[in-house]
């Protein structure tokens, strides 16, 4: 089960969180880690299971913008 996303890609924030919880991703906002996402404002936060670092996406109207801390 994956969730891929591309830079510039035109996704609608619902649309992510609802992907993310499909694929058994927990929506937690006090207790990131591995596992969970959070979402700020306009920013998603990601911690994949499979990694040390958490990844984000940003998106405004027009586009997404994924980075990671």
């Amino acid at each position: 089960m994956l969730l891929l996303l591309e830079k510039g890609q035109r996704v609608r924030r619902d649309d992510i969180t609802r992907r993310l919880v499909e694929i058994l991703y927990e929506r937690n906002d006090a207790d990131f880690r591995r596992g969970t996402f959070r979402v700020r404002g306009d920013v998603i936060e990601v911690f994949p299971l499979t990694t040390r670092m958490p990844t984000a996406s940003s998106s405004s109207a027009t586009k997404s913008t994924l980075f990671h801390k």
